[in-house]
């Protein structure tokens, strides 16, 4: 009986870590690292060599198979030339690091098939962070000064208590569903969840563009027409809001910005607006052309220079890839062609560094998990309409991460691997997660 209790509030504890991670995330990616690192040990406190069974074998071999070949063909393509460059050395442990993100991935994935995942505490953290930034963001956005006095250095770019890194917009993406899906912790009652589902997605529609993330906030409009899609109880709510949206952005784009010169804030949304606008028609109308090696003038959209850059270094290695973290190394500038760290697009990025190969194991991984929510809730039906609620905000997180077409991050970030194989282990236990 002692022992049951024990066990008991271990689960407990090691489920209010895991739900600190969005707490982590708002402080900065060294302390999501901690944070990271104490579910792993506890973890393997609690469950020992046990973590290393998946009950669904064919997608842990996936899993197992994605972060070894990392590390084989990192060392592969990097052995060879550790005298010549600093970098190959740093890849090659980097590989060897790149491991934790596979033992979170198994603590929480034992942790939800046994159905000892506490998700509760989960929503609890990322409703109080969002809904405290959502409130940020507004009062910086009509006083000019956050809670904290932050003034944001760009004008048409708000982050709240993120100071000057604008990475709001994404947060706010990641983490919208739990606020707007908030209700289920308290009641079933249609009414009071259909007015927190309102109110939460006006504010998040009115917020997130005024971040100047354009991506995370057309993925959160996508996130939620898929929703929409799911549920034919809100499809017509859902289908509403984004077309309101749609008509406004089709009036900021066409209206002349001295029609509304006097208007300061209602400019700078105009500003973000047309912005985006430009740098989406050109990546549209462009990037056939310019990937088959057939653009002549050259193209405005940065983010397409890079793509490009990217998608020409590929070619040289279209099946094994080049090994983790190779675009900062191998790419050379020229025509229509930028570098950086990184080339800005997690399927780019995954093509170059491991190939076809790691490609594909990674695409698995994703279509099974987010086919296996799809089958399990909306083909069957065996699950409440509330019941599927309490993992959609994983299911549409991991969407999102999934979604090909749009600019990111690099895929090997502390930030970008924490939340994609947490929100996995989540979503492949579907079945078993409760509040």
């Amino acid at each position: 009986m002692r022992t049951e209790i024990i066990e008991d509030r271990n689960f407990k504890i090691l489920s209010f870590i895991i739900a600190l991670m969005p707490v982590s995330y708002a402080i900065g990616s060294l302390i999501l690292s901690i944070n990271s690192i104490i579910v792993i040990i506890f973890g393997l406190f609690i469950f020992k060599t046990e973590i290393f069974i998946v009950k669904k074998k064919f997608l842990g071999y996936l899993i197992y198979f994605f972060f070894f070949y990392v590390i084989l063909i990192t060392i592969y393509n990097n052995i060879n030339f550790l005298d010549e460059n600093e970098l190959y050395k740093k890849n090659i442990i980097k590989s060897f690091l790149y491991l934790r993100y596979l033992l979170l991935f198994l603590v929480i994935n034992k942790l939800a098939e046994k159905s000892f995942l506490q998700i509760k505490y989960l929503y609890y953290t990322s409703i109080f962070m969002v809904s405290f930034l959502l409130f940020d963001i507004l009062l910086q956005f009509y006083s000019g000064k956050d809670i904290f006095g932050i003034v944001s250095d760009d004008p048409n770019r708000l982050a709240g208590f993120f100071g000057n890194e604008y990475i709001a917009g994404g947060y706010l993406q990641i983490f919208s569903f739990f606020l707007i899906f908030s209700s289920i912790l308290f009641s079933k009652n249609k009414k009071i969840f259909l007015s927190i589902f309102l109110l939460s997605t006006i504010l998040l529609v009115i917020s997130i563009p005024m971040t100047g993330n354009r991506m995370p906030f057309f993925l959160f409009l996508f996130c939620l027409l898929l929703f929409g899609f799911l549920e034919r109880k809100l499809r017509k709510v859902s289908l509403t809001i984004c077309l309101v949206f749609f008509t406004l952005f089709t009036i900021l784009i066409n209206i002349e910005p001295k029609q509304i010169k006097h208007y300061n804030k209602l400019l700078k949304i105009h500003t973000l607006t047309n912005d985006f606008y430009k740098n989406s028609k050109d990546i549209f109308l462009n990037s056939k052309t310019l990937f088959e090696g057939n653009m002549e003038n050259e193209v405005k959209s940065a983010h397409l220079k890079t793509f490009y850059a990217g998608i020409d270094l590929w070619k040289e290695n279209r099946v094994f890839g080049s090994g983790l973290k190779s675009f900062r190394i191998n790419c050379k500038f020229g025509f229509n062609k930028l570098c950086n760290t990184h080339p800005h697009n997690y399927y780019i990025e995954l093509l170059l560094d491991l190939g076809l190969i790691g490609f594909l194991s990674i695409s698995s991984i994703f279509i099974i998990s987010l086919w296996g929510f799809l089958k399990k809730n909306y083909l069957t039906f065996s699950k409440t309409f509330y019941e599927r609620l309490i993992v959609m905000p994983s299911f549409l997180i991991i969407f999102a991460y999934a979604f090909p077409i749009k600019s990111s991050g690099s895929f090997f970030t502390t930030t970008v691997s924490t939340f994609i194989f947490l929100f996995l282990a989540i979503l492949v236990n579907s079945e078993t997660i409760k509040l």
